[in-house]
């Protein structure tokens, strides 16, 4: 399972790459980038992670994921990583990739 605190995160879409810092803890995942913020909640079971996130845009830049929108992901997880795969909501063929590492409490 993996453990809670600061995470840097690193995406990938058709449309693009990206990178943003999330907090884990108590099942809340909270972050955000220099265009978004995420908010969303996540399961684990084992080593097994899965995670709703909403993503809605604060400033204008880049976008790799429609504005205001959903991602499911799934994935497995350490104590300190987690590599996830998913889709967005209301996207129909847009994928999502994610590689979540530790980087402090």
């Amino acid at each position: 399972m993996i453990n809670p605190g600061l995470y840097k995160v690193e995406f990938r879409t058709a449309r693009g790459t990206g990178s943003g810092v999330v907090t884990l803890g108590n099942g809340r995942f909270q972050g955000g980038d220099g265009a978004f913020y995420y908010v969303g909640t996540y399961v684990e079971d084992g080593e097994k992670f899965n995670a709703t996130v909403h993503v809605k845009r604060h400033s204008a830049g880049n976008s790799v994921v429609p504005e205001n929108s959903t991602i499911q992901v799934h994935g497995s997880s350490t104590e300190s990583a987690a590599q996830l795969s998913g889709t967005v909501v209301g996207a129909p063929g847009l994928t999502f990739q994610a590689h979540l590492k530790r980087l402090a409490d």
